[in-house]
This record gives C-alpha cells, sequence and structure tokens, in this order.
C-alpha cells in the first residue's frame, strides 16, 4: 500500500494522527461515495487498503475507532443505543460529524448500520462484500468471537480508558447484532443482514466505481494471524502507556507519604 511520510504510515493513519478530538458537531468535508456493507471477515481490511490506493481517503474501518481515534467509540456507542436500544437518535448531522471526513466506509460498526447509512448517503455507490457463511462463521469464531469471550480486554479496561471504549463499544454492538449469541444466532444474522441490503437495493440502479484497475494485485489484509497479532500489539502498547502515566503519580504519592512518615517520626 502506498505510504508517506518518514513513519510509514497510511494516509488514514496519517488523517488519524490529527483527530485528537471527538468529531461530534464536525461537518462533512468530503462526499461520501461508496459504502461496503458486508460484515465484517469479508475481506474489509483488504477492500480498506484497496479504496485507499483507489483514492478514497480516510475509509472508516473498524480499525479508525478501536485503534486510530477511539474516542469515536463514543459516538458509536450513541448510535448503537439509538438503533437497538431506543435511545436518543441518530441523525445526519451525526453521521456527518462521525464520517464526514472519509469518502468511503467498510467493516463493522458501519456494515451494522447498512439501511441508516444507505438512506444517509443515497448518491454513494453500495458494494457488498460476500462471504460463504460457513466460512464467514468460522473465521469470526476464531477471531472476533473468540476475543469477545475472553476476559482479558474486560480486565484491562480498567487500567486503560482507550481498551474501555473499544471493549464497551464493540461489546454493546456484538450483543445487539447477535442477540446475545454468537454462536447460536451468527449465521442467522448474517443471512439477515445480506437478505436486508439485497432488498433496499433491488430499485436501485449505480455505476461500477469509475476508475481504472490497478495492474497489481488485491490487497491480502488481516488475516487469523494478523488479526491476533495485531491485537496484542495494540494492547500491549496501550497498558504500557498506562504504566508510564501513572508512574508519576505513584512515584508523587509515594514521595508525599514518605515525607509525611518522617515528620511524624
Amino acid at each position: 500500500m502506498p505510504v508517506d511520510g518518514a513513519r510509514g504510515q497510511s494516509k488514514s493513519e496519517q488523517h488519524a494522527a490529527g483527530l485528537a478530538d471527538q468529531r461530534s458537531g464536525s461537518k462533512r468535508e468530503v462526499p461520501m461515495e461508496v459504502l461496503v456493507l458486508g460484515l465484517c471477515r469479508t475481506g474489509t481490511a483488504s477492500i480498506r487498503t484497496a479504496l485507499e490506493e483507489l483514492g478514497y481517503e480516510d475509509t472508516y474501518h473498524m480499525k479508525s475507532a478501536s485503534v486510530e481515534n477511539p474516542l469515536d467509540c463514543e459516538l458509536w456507542m450513541d448510535a448503537v443505543a439509538a438503533k437497538w436500544d431506543g435511545r436518543g437518535s441518530f441523525r445526519k448531522e451525526d453521521w456527518d460529524g462521525l464520517l464526514g471526513k472519509c469518502m468511503a466506509v467498510t467493516d463493522l460498526p458501519c456494515a451494522a448500520f447498512a439501511p441508516e447509512l444507505i438512506a444517509t448517503y443515497p448518491s454513494a455507490k453500495v458494494i457488498y462484500s460476500k462471504r460463504n457463511v460457513d466460512s464467514w462463521y468460522r473465521s469470526v469464531l476464531n477471531t472476533i468471537e473468540k476475543e469477545q469471550q475472553s476476559s482479558r480486554d474486560w480486565l484491562l479496561s480498567y487500567i486503560n480508558k482507550d481498551i474501555w471504549r473499544q471493549y464497551t463499544m464493540v461489546h454493546m454492538l456484538w450483543t445487539r447484532m447477535f442477540d446475545g449469541d454468537f454462536s447460536k444466532n451468527g449465521k442467522k444474522y448474517f443471512e439477515q443482514h445480506r437478505e436486508e441490503i439485497y432488498r433496499i437495493m433491488a430499485s436501485r440502479q449505480q455505476d461500477l466505481l469509475d476508475k481504472d484497475i490497478p495492474d497489481y494485485d488485491f490487497p491480502n489484509k488481516n488475516t487469523p494471524e494478523d488479526f491476533h497479532g495485531a491485537r496484542w500489539r495494540q494492547r500491549r502498547k496501550q497498558v504500557v502507556d498506562s504504566i508510564v502515566t501513572v508512574l508519576p503519580v505513584i512515584a508523587g504519592l509515594s514521595a508525599i507519604g514518605a515525607g509525611v512518615f518522617l515528620a511524624m517520626r
């Protein structure tokens, strides 16, 4: 993937570096052109890379929220609460606030809001990334669902705010999508989600992407091995950052305690 800058960051990663604050309240800065609405583990990370290589800069992906700008997770929690719990609302201005710098989207959380995004951005081209349901189910069981069943992130969320944001958002979304039981309801949701998109798009005509076909192979990103390795590296960095942050506080409190002890002798 083409990268810019000495640090070798992708364009999305460079852009995210400037998003230190939550996007709520911002406005759409670029047109939304492509909605890739297949579920996670259907090649979405590879599609993100491909779209950015075609010029759709800042293609939104789960990584956008979980790694590049964790404050986005709070907005996604609002969207989940509005859709599934009937708490509050999430209107076009909210979507523009969250996705206003993005020309395309792929992966969760976006794919879980397919009807809402199609209605909000009617001029965007819609792509459904397909995968055999049994193959998809096995892949999710070995990656995301395995993480959901682990207590690691739940424990780490107590020491790092960004881990808490991601864990809480994904847990909220996951339990509502699959009625609290992926192993039982995963395939059913996959098929319902596919049929809903097909139904919405049945009467809609759209052209193909007006882009030249690159003369290199389609990207291959986020294999199960990549998924677990990247997640471990991310968590390790977040924990180290938390420890570095609290060490001066602990040292200061220790010094104060030692001073009080000596003064009382």
